[in-house]
């Protein structure tokens, strides 16, 4: 995820400035660089705060909640999208006649497409400080253990209470919304 987020960074700073494109491989190496400098002082101190809260305790990642509670009910949105997504280009694919990147070009972009390639990068370059703070405040400033600390037990029960805020558990339980 970090790394992704230096990437797109540097794609939007190309995407605006492609007078700056003879940098491009100082670029590439710079992202490594700095998804290095973020990951390996986030990872000493996250190893840190699972070595502390389980020192003393039973080692127990409670996978069992995790696939009940997250994977299976995500998962299953998780495939539903995929497929949808392949349906989207097949169809896209088929009524334009373009077959990839071999197809014949678009002629000219509409609106539309201008809006979102513009929305694409601007919302990506907006969403790396809220990435990169919910990373640091989830995992390594306060850490999971620490956050759910009083509330749930394990760290996959912390996770569960999440997505049932987000309406999974109703779903399952029938309900289309936990507030009603």
């Amino acid at each position: 995820m970090v790394y992704h987020a230096f990437n797109g960074l540097r794609i939007t700073l190309f995407d605006f400035r492609p007078d700056l494109w003879e940098y491009q491989a100082l670029a590439g190496q710079l992202v490594y660089l700095a998804t290095a400098v973020v990951l390996v002082p986030t990872f000493v101190m996250m190893g840190a705060h699972a070595l502390e809260f389980y020192g003393g305790r039973p080692f127990d990642l409670g996978l069992d909640a995790v696939i009940r509670d997250v994977v299976i009910p995500f998962g299953g949105g998780m495939v539903v999208a995929l497929f949808a997504g392949v349906a989207l280009s097949v169809g896209f694919g088929a009524v334009t006649g373009r077959q990839g990147l071999a197809g014949p070009a678009l002629q000219q972009r509409s609106r539309f497409d201008q809006f979102m390639w513009t929305f694409m990068r601007v919302s990506g370059v907006a969403l790396l400080p809220l990435v990169l703070g919910h990373f640091a405040i989830m995992h390594v400033i306060e850490g999971v253990f620490n956050i759910n600390a009083g509330q749930t037990a394990t760290a996959a029960a912390f996770v569960a209470q999440r997505w049932a805020f987000l309406g999974l558990a109703a779903v399952r339980r029938g309900r289309c919304w936990p507030w009603r």
